[in-house]
């Protein structure tokens, strides 16, 4: 492992973040090496460093180390009789005891750009193992050429539909047909009149 840091900076400069001059890369690849440097004073051998790495991927990706066993005390009540889980915030169990992860699957329209939306939603039994990484699918070309409308609706109206509470994310709106979110601010600059994500034409406009 006495090579790792050397490795990993000629890697980030492969990549343009040493000495980049942006202040977002620079901090990244500050807190990356602080890692990898802690990581490689520990001595691992070929054995623990996998394991070590993998399980701090996981923590730090607040992803449980061990099954979700669905028994009550994994459980928030969120209102409306809808729980969402402690270990994994992803997890939710509706008032009819049926339980899913909302981000079970992940969807391409171009193999480029992935996203989640309410079809993102797979329902699951316990004990639950996490998966690391979502289902990856490539939408239907076929489904890609029917045209597609919808509307946005209000960050409020959406978290009414889901029966939570509304957080702070009143900035957002959500299209109707996805269910994919988008800043307000951010959909005047660019003139979204259509969904970024499932390219959705929108009814209307949100208002200046």
């Amino acid at each position: 492992m006495s090579n790792l840091v050397d490795y990993a900076k000629d890697e980030l400069k492969r990549i343009g973040m040493i000495d980049s001059g942006e202040a977002y890369n620079d901090w990244a690849a500050k807190a990356i090496l602080d890692l990898i440097e802690l990581f490689s004073s520990q001595g691992h051998s070929g054995f623990t460093a996998p394991y070590v790495a993998g399980m701090f991927h996981r923590l730090a990706m607040f992803k449980p180390a061990s099954p979700l066993t669905g028994e009550d005390d994994e459980w928030n009540d969120i209102g409306n009789g809808r729980l969402q889980n402690k270990r994994y915030s992803a997890v939710f169990k509706d008032k009819d005891g049926i339980a899913y992860n909302a981000e079970g699957k992940a969807f391409t329209d171009d193999g480029e750009v992935w996203y989640t939306c309410k079809d993102s939603r797979v329902n699951v039994t316990f004990p639950y193992a996490v998966p690391d990484k979502p289902e990856y699918v490539y939408r239907n070309k076929i489904e890609q050429l029917q045209p597609k409308t919808g509307q946005w609706i209000s960050h409020r109206e959406h978290c009414e539909n889901l029966g939570v509470t509304p957080s702070g994310l009143g900035a957002y709106e959500w299209c109707s047909n996805c269910d994919c979110g988008i800043d307000i601010m951010e959909w005047h600059r660019n003139h979204y009149n259509y969904c970024p994500n499932c390219g959705a034409k929108m009814k209307r406009e949100v208002e200046e």
